[in-house]
């Protein structure tokens, strides 16, 4: 796309690809730190790393320019979609993707506002009072249509029979009574009880293990089901804790964003919300039907109901296992709040295999680069070891994660 617009920094088709192109490569940076970045596409065969700080600095001022671009042509050029063909999330409509870049702004900026909470502050406030501003509908939630045969999740859990849903979220869910447990996991096998039945991590895998915990609940996705890419509901929950952890600008009280986090996401799952912000229940004690020995007590007391009188501590893990519930099944952004906050609380794993230093407590907290990039990259990945502040296993924090 670089080529086909010249490098036109002001083409609407290079600015859209740039935001194609940041919402892929955060992920990246935010599972194994430093990252090829700034010098990619210099024509050499290697290429040196930058500090995720950097990386960072970078994908703020690219998503400044981008949100630009698409703004003014859309002020320009009202109803145009020009890229509607190739567009397989939302059909070439600029607007939706200011909104999307302005709330992935937002995502970053809570991600590193515990070690630059100015420049978080400020890349916040300028995300939610934007003239285009940040998602705030159920249709504002992107999703992607392509489809290569069957959605991904599928693929794992019901052609491949790999995976199962976690105890993790079905007890949350369970306790709560929460009308999405079942929009999320299909039916145990009777044989087990049926209802909503979910796996603890960790377990070790045998041909007994594997007997018994495929008669557990799937994930409930179809074959043809789009993939979520960014719920609008979580720039709710963004904004909450903004407002509740800084008191910075989100144009709401963390309560009334907390709710209309909730209410989006039951909106975009289809589900009745009824009385569930009223709701005092707690999350469920987990029992497995194949092996007493894997039960566990609830690891939390939140409630789906907001609770201002309570702690800030309190309604941060409120927040954030709301959130989680909502990005359902996108679990990167889970373990990213995890890393940084220690929030949603979940069971601990079953069995820590891991040599490198990872905790139960705390997890695993980042990827070590592969071993390609040791064998065609060698300085260059050698030198963003450095950058680390640690050893490159999977026990080293990441720049914005060392709060946790």
């Amino acid at each position: 796309i670089k080529k086909s617009v010249d490098g036109d920094e002001n083409s609407h088709i290079y600015q859209w690809a740039q935001i194609l192109k940041i919402a892929s490569m955060h992920r990246f940076t935010d599972m194994w730190g430093p990252l090829p970045y700034t010098q990619v596409g210099s024509g050499s065969m290697t290429t040196p790393y930058d500090s995720q700080e950097t990386v960072y600095m970078k994908f703020f001022e690219e998503l400044d320019k981008a949100a630009e671009v698409l703004t003014k042509f859309t002020v320009n050029n009202p109803g145009s979609k020009p890229m509607a063909e190739y567009d397989l999330v939302y059909g070439g409509d600029y607007s939706k993707w200011v909104k999307f870049a302005n709330s992935l702004k937002l995502r970053m900026a809570m991600r590193i506002s515990s070690v630059s909470p100015a420049l978080a502050k400020e890349k916040a406030e300028e995300a939610v009072s934007d003239v285009i501003g940040v998602m705030t509908s159920a249709s504002d939630a992107a999703y992607s249509k392509y489809n290569d045969g069957m959605n991904p999740y599928y693929r794992v859990t019901s052609s491949w029979n790999e995976i199962r849903i976690s105890a993790n979220i079905t007890s949350y869910l369970s306790g709560y009574n929460d009308p999405r447990l079942a929009k999320y996991a299909s039916e145990a096998d009777a044989s087990i009880g049926g209802g909503q039945i979910g796996v603890r991590n960790g377990i070790y895998q045998s041909a007994t293990t594997q007997a018994n915990y495929t008669k557990f609940s799937r994930l409930n996705i179809g074959i043809d089901d789009e993939l979520l890419i960014m719920s609008a509901s979580e720039a709710y929950f963004l904004r909450a804790e903004a407002a509740l952890m800084y008191k910075w600008n989100m144009g709401g009280t963390p309560k009334e964003l907390y709710d209309a986090g909730v209410t989006v996401s039951m909106e975009e799952r289809k589900a009745t919300i009824g009385d569930y912000l009223k709701s005092e229940k707690v999350p469920a004690a987990y029992s497995d039907p194949s092996d007493s020995g894997k039960d566990i007590a609830a690891v939390s007391t939140v409630t789906p109901k907001y609770n201002e009188s309570a702690s800030v501590t309190e309604n941060l893990e409120r927040i954030l296992i709301q959130k989680w519930i909502a990005n359902f099944p996108n679990g990167w952004e889970t373990w990213a709040d995890i890393r940084r906050t220690g929030y949603p609380k979940l069971f601990p794993i079953v069995n820590n295999l891991n040599t490198d230093g990872v905790t139960v407590q705390r997890g695993m907290r980042r990827l070590p680069f592969p071993q390609s990039e040791y064998n065609t990259n060698n300085a260059n990945v050698k030198a963003a070891v450095s950058m680390l502040g640690g050893a490159d296993n999977s026990a080293t924090d990441l720049w914005w994660a060392k709060k946790n």
